[in-house]
């Protein structure tokens, strides 16, 4: 009986001490040269089943190990060198071991090896991006992509086919510089243009996809982007590139010069480059632009460091228009460009965007303690953003695809000879697809508008009258930004982070004559009312307040306000860490106020249209929260909700903002919630991703301006109470099948559609409503799928990087489910009267229009050699490998449709279309001290 009692008693000690022995193990890994947190570093214990990953601060741990010493390897799948260390893991009575901080040294410095990140699409800017008034999630994913598989695959793979991930515009993704927030208040969408060609200084970033917490910002449905553009955050180095490519430019250079954090507690960086082009991919554009950008920082004692940022991208570059299947049928090519024609033998674009908005900053850092900092940025961004177009008074349209000069239109008029004639002429002679800048210097010579309306002549009016004339709109802003940022490491298990903001932003909208095309002067009046109102001389004047005004090149003229947008917000998170969840809950509070300035007292609207409107004020709230269960170091279930309101962004609030102040009526903050779930596999050979989302959007506003035919005026087509749902699945795993191969297959299976009957109305510039329909009416959009985006997304992806210091990626893609924009008018009752719902017209009206599903593929390879301290990178690659020339990203329906369409036939009022570019290719070659 003792016997047993001594062998229980011995079991229970050891039971006791095993228990005991049984710490969890933590640390933190750096990289050796930034100082940077690294994420995705899969920690494994030598002959033991325990198994961590680092998070997007660096941490990772283990729990249950048993006391001893170990070697402990740290692998980052090829982005670091692999490191084993000997560690000996003790107690000493606690139950967390803290390993402290462990530094990995990129291969990109040691092979010589780049990144994707090097690779000339790392900033890809669209039209739209320039000029503020569209949006490309490719730009915010290819500067936010990150080692996570998914994330990677949509910014590098899927961002030149138009792919938003989970369907969001970029306003719901929350963008950081240097702690400060960058989302255009006006919009909600950051100015990406700004960062053009900054590529090596925009390297250390962070990004967080849907709901997870982040440690900068409440963010946004979407998920949250940093980006430190520190100079003791930059790699130390001299790096001189050169490149060429096919694409918007065909060749840049870039310098630039990081010193690191000195002996002497300084650091300094500068980078600049040149992009250009004489002509891009598509006809008729070109490309100019420079970069620049210098940051300091300097070391205040052992707690403080102050940085001063500043950068810029000045860019003029000729763009390429969307245009009818009916033109590029014609022109024989899918890059039909209607912008451009020839000018003394000379190329000339119509449209050139012309943008410089200098971002200057000022960061403290604080570490109060080891367990507390406080950051706070202030931000300054000012300058232009421009883009130019024709403008015509008493003279024809001159786009070379207005629907009356196509053959479509004389077809539908019963006159087929003409038709026949247009068309052999369209396909056999270039110049009648183009601007024809002869006949405008010819008109303008010619001009007899002041004999016409000599009541609008004054004494300053000498020579000619232009009739046909390029502006240039601008959208010129300035907006400071103060924000500060506070995170506390209350204890091991839980983190508490806040922010407090303050944001600014006007916006200077005006038009400016940029080219009288050898007319003399312009008048500035309303052209659309001397046509309505010939007897009435106050309300043809654009300005009453400066009537019959004579303006030249350089002049304002047309419209001229500000719109005002101020905003406070503020957040806390708090974030628990136990030994098998991870918990975090978020909220927000923020007030928005905007309002309009006008410079102008348009003679249409002389009460409302001049000085300040009435203020319009948003209180909105945020609360967010998940759990992660971590079964082990390998092993993650997250899931995660949101529920927020957001105040109605600017563009969207007012009809029309050129002519008066009037608001949409009925303007409510718009409601978003939903939430995700899903599961992570981080293991040294696989990494997985699996997850479920749902999203909803409710009361948004959509306003969409345009030119009407039938009234001959612009005008506005504001869509109320639109509701949308993004839901979906996203999954990604990457494999290693040998120690230089690894397999990695990604599918984004998503659903965007209305699931709401918005209310529209229609709005003129020169009058309150259209007499088009009646002003107010009810669009069937129920059911139609959000347009411009692949909703599905697929790749297969072969990477191979063997010993030799080389690499090759080769990936199949398959993209489907693109919808086109459709017609709001076309899905109203007024559109189908008489219109049985079997006939083919009630389709061909009411149908939204799909594109096909298209197949491409890239591949990519690069080598770098070494010489002392000295890297050598060379990296090429070519996508759509195939040369997929009939692969439509996008496009829109015209706002009108005919009875030609009603009865099942073609329209004149064709879709227009954007395509992907053909066979592409870049190659880089780097040069690094």
């Amino acid at each position: 009986m003792q016997l047993k009692r001594t062998i229980l008693s011995c079991l229970l000690a050891f039971l006791a001490y095993g228990i005991y022995a049984q710490v969890e193990v933590k640390g933190v890994v750096l990289d050796s040269e930034t100082q940077l947190p690294v994420s995705g570093v899969v920690v494994t214990i030598e002959g033991q089943p325990f198994t961590g990953v680092t998070d997007a601060q660096g941490s990772f741990s283990l729990y249950e190990v048993p006391e001893g010493e170990y070697d402990l390897t740290y692998h980052s799948k090829g982005d670091y060198i692999d490191q084993t260390l000997r560690t000996l893991i003790e107690a000493n009575g606690q139950r967390v071991v803290d390993l402290g901080v462990v530094t990995l040294l990129p291969t990109a410095r040691e092979e010589g090896i780049t990144n994707k990140e090097d690779f000339i699409p790392t900033i890809t800017l669209s039209d739209g991006d320039l000029e503020q008034e569209n949006d490309n999630q490719n730009i915010s994913g290819v500067l936010a992509a990150s080692r996570d598989v998914f994330v990677s695959a949509a910014a590098f793979t899927f961002g030149p086919a138009r792919f938003r991930i989970r369907g969001y515009d970029s306003e719901n993704t929350s963008v950081y510089i240097n702690g400060v927030p960058f989302n255009e208040l006006e919009n909600g969408r950051a100015f990406w243009s700004a960062l053009g060609g900054l590529n090596d200084v925009t390297r250390n970033r962070s990004a967080e996809i849907g709901l997870a917490p982040l440690s900068y910002s409440f963010g946004g449905v979407g998920g949250g982007s940093e980006i430190d553009m520190r100079a003791s955050s930059q790699r130390k180095q001299v790096r001189l590139t050169t490149s060429a490519t096919n694409r918007g430019y065909r060749w840049r250079t870039m310098a630039t010069l990081a010193t690191g954090m000195m002996d002497n507690g300084w650091a300094v960086a500068f980078s600049g480059s040149h992009r250009w082009a004489e002509e891009g991919y598509e006809p008729g554009t070109f490309y100019d632009a420079y970069a620049y950008f210098l940051a300091i920082d300097r070391k205040l004692g052992d707690r403080h460091l102050l940085n001063f940022t500043t950068f810029g991208a000045p860019t003029k570059r000729g763009r390429a228009g969307a245009s009818t299947p009916e033109m590029y049928e014609l022109a024989g090519d899918n890059f039909y460009n209607p912008f451009w024609g020839y000018q003394n033998g000379e190329k000339r674009n119509s449209r050139v965007s012309n943008t410089h908005q200098p971002v200057l900053m000022l960061r403290h850092d604080w570490n109060i303690s080891e367990a507390a900092t406080l950051t706070t940025t202030a931000s300054y961004q000012f300058g232009r953003i421009g883009s130019t177009a024709l403008n015509w008074f008493e003279a024809a349209d001159p786009r070379p695809d207005y629907y009356r000069s196509l053959p479509s239109y004389f077809e539908s008029i019963g006159q087929p000879e003409a038709a026949a004639v247009i068309a052999d002429r369209l396909r056999n002679d270039e110049s009648a697809r183009q601007i024809n800048w002869d006949e405008f210097y010819e008109v303008n010579r010619s001009s007899a508008l002041a004999e016409k309306y000599p009541q609008f002549v004054t004494e300053e009016a000498q020579g000619r009258w232009a009739q046909y004339m390029i502006e240039d709109r601008r959208y010129d802003s300035k907006e400071y930004n103060f924000y500060s940022n506070y995170n506390h490491v209350l204890s091991e298990s839980f983190t508490l982070t806040a922010g407090l903001a303050y944001q600014g932003q006007t916006v200077d909208n005006f038009k400016v004559v940029e080219d009288l095309l050898g007319a003399d002067y312009f008048v500035d009046i309303d052209a659309f009312a001397v046509r309505d109102f010939p007897d009435d001389p106050v309300v043809q004047q654009s300005d009453v307040n400066n009537p019959n005004r004579v303006v030249r090149e350089g002049d304002r003229f047309g419209y001229s306000y500000d719109i005002h947008v101020r905003k406070v917000s503020g957040w806390v998170q708090g974030q628990f860490t136990l030994p098998r969840f991870d918990l975090f809950v978020a909220a927000e509070a923020s007030q928005t106020r905007f309002w309009r300035d006008g410079k102008y007292k348009t003679g249409r609207f002389p009460d409302n249209s001049f000085g300040e409107s009435e203020k319009q004020t948003f209180n909105n709230l945020g609360i967010k929260g998940g759990a992660t269960f971590k079964a082990n170091g390998r092993n993650y279930i997250f899931a995660n909700g949101i529920h927020m309101t957001r105040a109605p962004f600017t563009r969207n609030a007012y009809v029309s903002p050129r002519t008066r102040d009037q608001l949409v009526p009925g303007l409510e903050s718009e409601t978003i919630y939903g939430g995700e779930i899903g599961y992570l596999l981080r293991s040294p050979n696989v990494q997985a991703r699996a997850g479920l989302y749902f999203t909803q959007f409710e009361n948004r506003t959509e306003i969409v301006r345009f030119y009407n035919d039938l009234q001959r005026t612009f005008g506005s087509l504001v869509l109320t109470g639109q509701d949308e749902v993004h839901q979906g699945i996203e999954l990604a795993v990457e494999a290693k099948v040998t120690p230089s191969l690894s397999i990695r297959g990604v599918a984004a299976v998503g659903e965007y559609f209305y699931n709401s009957r918005a209310q529209g109305a229609l709005y003129g510039d020169d009058q309150e409503t259209f007499e088009l329909l009646n002003s107010e009416f009810e669009v069937y959009s129920e059911g139609l799928r959000v347009p411009g985006r692949p909703q599905n997304a697929y790749t297969l992806g072969l990477n191979l990087r063997p010993p030799g210091y080389w690499f090759a990626y080769l990936n199949f893609n398959y993209f489907d489910n693109i919808f086109i924009d459709y017609n709001p008018l076309s899905r109203t009752t007024e559109a189908v009267i008489g219109l049985d719902p079997e006939s083919p017209g009630y389709e061909t009206v009411t149908g939204q229009r799909q594109a096909d599903g298209q197949f491409t593929v890239d591949l990519f390879g690069g080598k770098s050699f070494r010489f002392g301290d000295t890297f050598l990178y060379i990296n090429a690659g070519v996508n759509n490998l195939l040369d997929n020339t009939d692969f439509i990203t996008g496009g829109f329906d015209q706002l009108r449709f005919d009875f030609d369409a009603r009865a099942g036939q073609n329209s004149v009022f064709q879709p227009r279309y954007y395509y992907l570019y053909g066979r592409n290719f870049f190659v880089n070659v780097s040069l690094r001290f």
